[in-house]
């Protein structure tokens, strides 16, 4: 659009009356006493006072001040309004109209772009035998200044060295475990040294339960060796039966209160085998119980 003649002018700045400058120096000399006022209980009702009135001077001045802008800005609040109805919204909506119909042609040149690419990658893919492959793992940006030729030969060399790695792998003893997380981040320091330490895992593991197997199968045994020398000791300490003849002649036999007997006490002697902390807990369980032992 050519025109001859500004558009927009500015016909008159607005004409301000003001009398600041003579009113400075005694603002200035006014506010300068009141800080130089010493704030103390007996003066403090005075410093309240002068406080209060430079606050309702200032007040004052400032309704002055808004009363300008406003008469200042109303004007310009009008011209506003018609500069965004004739000038504003029409060039915003032709930005907006055109930005949407060149994002919709550059979406499908790059939308172009990326079927080309992607159809090169499966038929690399197929030709390595890398079914699994996925294109979103190769990380590619493709925009418009992508050149097609360049994305392909670098694609190239990236899934021929992806099948390289593949079969360097399939040649260890644990390809199968080594494939499946080298699939996950296409790296093979990471797929060896996850699967090696997934290995030693295992192995603690086995130990620890290989360990706790041992010492259950050796806890059982002590009990049975405790059990069988118990019952050992207390055949051994069965008083023998004795064979008593009838009388002749029944008497009347006085009746007699059955006696309080202490149980039978017995001595077994075997060997404990344990941790500290089993020991001790064995140690604690006999005092309860309120038996004896000899320290050897």
């Amino acid at each position: 659009m050519e025109t001859k003649m500004p558009v927009i002018t500015l016909k008159q700045l607005p004409i301000i009356e003001e009398h600041l400058q003579l009113v400075k120096a005694d603002i200035e000399t006014r506010t300068k006493n009141a800080m130089q006022l010493v704030c103390t209980e007996e003066t403090r009702g005075d410093v309240k006072k002068i406080r209060t009135e430079l606050g309702k001077e200032f007040a004052s001045m400032e309704e002055d001040r808004k009363r300008v802008k406003e008469a200042i800005m109303e004007p310009y609040n009008r011209f506003e309004a018609v500069y965004k109805d004739c000038i504003s919204d029409p060039y915003k909506k032709a930005d907006a109209e055109l930005k949407r119909r060149i994002d919709e042609v550059e979406a499908g040149l790059k939308a172009d772009k990326v079927k080309a690419v992607q159809s090169y990658f499966d038929e690399l893919c197929k030709a390595n035998n890398l079914p699994w492959l996925r294109f979103e793992q190769m990380n590619l940006k493709i925009g418009l200044s992508t050149s097609v030729n360049g994305t392909k030969a670098a694609l190239a060399s990236t899934v021929l060295k992806i099948a390289e790695e593949v079969q360097e792998l399939s040649r260890h003893e644990d390809a199968a475990e080594l494939l499946v997380e080298y699939k996950k981040s296409l790296n093979v320091a990471l797929a060896l040294s996850t699967v090696r330490a997934r290995h030693e895992q295992i192995e603690l593991q086995k130990q620890q339960e290989a360990e706790r197997r041992a010492a259950l199968e050796q806890q059982q045994a002590a009990e049975e060796k405790v059990q069988q020398a118990i019952e050992e000791a207390q055949q051994d300490a069965a008083p023998p039966v004795e064979e008593v003849s009838a009388p002749e002649e029944e008497q009347p036999a006085a009746v007699q209160e059955p006696e309080e007997t202490q149980p039978a006490v017995y001595e077994v002697k075997f060997a404990v085998r344990g941790t500290i902390e089993q020991l001790k807990k064995l140690k604690q369980f006999i005092m309860q119980e309120g038996m004896s032992y000899d320290d050897i």
